[in-house]
C-alpha cells in the first residue's frame, strides 16, 4: 500500500466533500454494524437510526456521480470506470430497498419487483453503446488481476466472487441484516477501485480486500434460521452451475429461484429445520456452513498472496 499516494484522494470534484463526509459516515456505520453482529448476532437495525443509515449509504453511492471515469474498463487493473460506477449504484439501491420493504413488512412481491428492476437496469447499463464496448466483458467477471496470477488461479477466484454475488441477490429476501451487509462489498469495491486508479493499492491487493468483504457477509447467517440457510445454499449452488455451467437465461433461473422462495416453508426445509432443533445442532449448523464457506474463500484466495506463490512455485520447482 502506497500511504504517500493518499492525497490523491483529495480532488477539486468534490469541492464541498459531500463525497467525502458520507463515505465516513457510511464507513462507521460499517465497522459498528458488524462489531454488533459479531457480538450480539444483531446489527440492531430494526430502528429509526438503522433506515437513515441505510439511506445514507443510498446517498453515498449517488453521490459518486460527481466524478469524472473513464467510459470504458482499464484492463492494466481493477479500475471504476462507468459501467462499473453504474452498476455499484443501482446494486446499492437494491439493498435500500430491499431493507425498506423489509422494515415496513411490505410484500415479498415487492422485493422481486426490485430483484427484477436492478437486473434489466444493469442489462441496459452493460449494453449501453455509450459507455460499453466489446471488450469489457462483465463487470465482476471480467476484473483484472495481475499479471503473476496465473489463468486457473483468475477463473477459481472469479467463480467463488461470482457465487457471493448470486447469494446477495437471496440475501435481499432474508432479513434487515441480510439487506444491508452486501452493501460493505459493493460499496467498497468502488471504493477499492479508485485506490487501484490513484496507485495506493496494486489489483490483487483490490481482489484480497474484496474477498475479504464477501466473506463477512458469510458471518450473517448466524442471523437466520437452519432452514432459510439450507434454502439459501441449495438454492445459490444451483442457480450457480444453471448460470456458468450451463448458460441457463439468469431471467428465466431467478424466475424459477423466487417461485420456490414464495412458497418458503417447503415441507423439506422445515423438517431439516425441527430435526437440527429437537438435537441442539442448529449452531453447530450454522458453524459448519460459516467455517465451510470461509475456508473454501481463503484457499481460493490464497494465489493473490506474493508468500503463497513464492512458496508454491519454489516447491514445484
Amino acid at each position: 500500500m502506497k500511504i504517500e499516494n493518499l492525497h490523491k484522494l483529495i480532488t477539486r470534484e468534490d469541492k464541498l466533500h459531500i463525497h467525502k463526509i458520507l463515505g465516513f459516515i457510511c464507513l462507521v456505520n460499517f465497522i459498528y454494524r458488524f462489531y454488533l453482529l459479531f457480538y450480539y448476532n444483531t446489527m440492531y437495525l430494526d430502528n429509526f437510526n438503522g433506515v437513515i443509515s441505510i439511506i445514507i449509504h443510498g446517498f453515498l453511492s449517488c453521490s459518486s456521480m460527481i466524478f469524472h471515469v473513464p467510459n470504458n474498463r482499464i484492463k492494466s487493473g481493477p479500475m471504476i470506470y462507468q459501467e462499473a460506477r453504474l452498476h455499484s449504484i443501482i446494486f446499492s439501491i437494491r439493498s435500500v430497498l430491499c431493507f425498506l420493504l423489509t422494515y415496513y413488512n411490505f410484500s415479498i412481491l415487492y422485493k422481486f419487483a426490485v430483484c427484477y428492476l436492478t437486473m434489466i437496469l444493469a442489462d441496459l447499463v452493460t449494453n449501453s453503446k455509450n459507455i460499453n464496448n466489446s471488450t469489457n466483458g462483465t463487470t465482476m467477471r471480467n476484473m483484472p488481476f495481475d499479471s503473476t496470477i496465473s489463468n486457473d488461479d483468475k477463473k477459481n477466484i472469479s467463480f467463488i466472487q461470482s457465487g457471493y454475488q448470486i447469494g446477495a441477490t437471496l440475501y435481499m429476501f432474508g432479513n434487515l441484516e441480510s439487506c444491508f451487509s452486501p452493501l460493505l462489498a459493493i460499496q467498497l469495491a468502488a471504493f477499492l477501485m479508485t485506490l487501484v486508479r490513484k496507485n495506493i493499492i496494486n489489483s490483487n491487493m483490490w481482489h484480497i480486500y474484496y474477498n475479504i468483504f464477501l466473506l463477512l457477509n458469510t458471518f450473517i447467517v448466524n442471523t437466520f434460521p437452519a432452514s432459510l440457510i439450507l434454502e439459501m445454499a441449495i438454492f445459490s449452488n444451483t442457480f450457480q452451475i444453471w448460470r456458468f455451467n450451463y448458460k441457463f437465461n439468469k431471467y428465466l433461473g431467478w424466475s424459477i429461484i423466487f417461485s420456490f422462495i414464495l412458497i418458503y416453508d417447503i415441507y423439506f426445509f422445515q423438517y431439516i429445520q425441527s430435526l437440527l432443533i429437537e438435537n441442539n445442532l442448529e449452531n453447530i449448523f450454522r458453524n459448519i456452513i460459516i467455517w465451510y464457506t470461509s475456508i473454501n474463500m481463503i484457499r481460493k484466495s490464497l494465489p493473490l498472496f506474493e508468500v503463497y506463490r513464492f512458496f508454491k512455485y519454489t516447491i514445484m520447482i
